[in-house]
């Protein structure tokens, strides 16, 4: 079994949805890495030019040595993770520079579930999102215009997609433009125990 599951996505793909269902279906012992510790701020790291001479992905560094030790102490313990190094790759399209971090998640046993939609349905999902009024309003505003937003969140996907092609780690890609979050969850939950192979 996969005792790593990465959960990764852009937003709107369906990531805390998905992680919502597993919480039913896997050990209350699973431990959880939010988002908000593996993304830090990337965001605002990747518009930095000095950053971008020097890249340095410390909120992932962070992150993973946090996973190492929990492994260290509790070996067969689930870890689920939302977003890891397919984002760093999304938002700085450098494979070379999160290679180290794709060796040392295959040498723990990780896997990555990549949760995606159909091109057609980025503006509903990911900009205009409708648990989140304002959300919008920031995506626009980081990205300077709507048409800009969507065409971000499309090339995000893609380089997500693409990052599939150059981990070692095991993946599985779910195509959640349905919203079965139950069935995703289950699918993720066999796949992670080496039922299903990966599509």
């Amino acid at each position: 079994m996969n005792r790593i599951i990465i959960i990764e996505g852009v937003t709107g793909s369906g990531k805390s949805s998905v992680i919502r269902d597993l919480k039913t279906l896997l050990p209350t012992t699973t431990y959880y890495i939010s988002e908000e510790e593996t993304l830090g701020s990337l965001m605002q790291q990747v518009r930095d030019e000095s950053w971008k001479a020097e890249p340095h992905f410390d909120a992932l560094e962070v992150s993973l040595r946090h996973i190492e030790q929990h492994k260290e102490k509790q070996p067969s313990e689930i870890i689920v993770v939302e977003r890891f190094h397919p984002t760093g790759y999304a938002l700085f399209p450098y494979w070379e520079k999160l290679e180290a971090f794709d060796k040392r998640l295959f040498e723990l046993g990780a896997c990555i579930i990549l949760l995606s939609f159909e091109a057609s349905l980025t503006e509903r999902r990911s900009i205009d999102r409708t648990e989140n009024n304002e959300y919008a309003d920031v995506m626009i505003a980081y990205y300077g215009s709507r048409e800009n937003a969507i065409a971000a969140v499309q090339t995000s996907q893609q380089r997500r997609i693409d990052a599939l092609g150059k981990t070692r780690l095991p993946y599985l890609r779910i195509d959640t433009s349905m919203k079965d979050w139950r069935t995703y969850a289950n699918i993720i939950l066999a796949f992670s125990s080496g039922g299903i192979d990966n599509t």
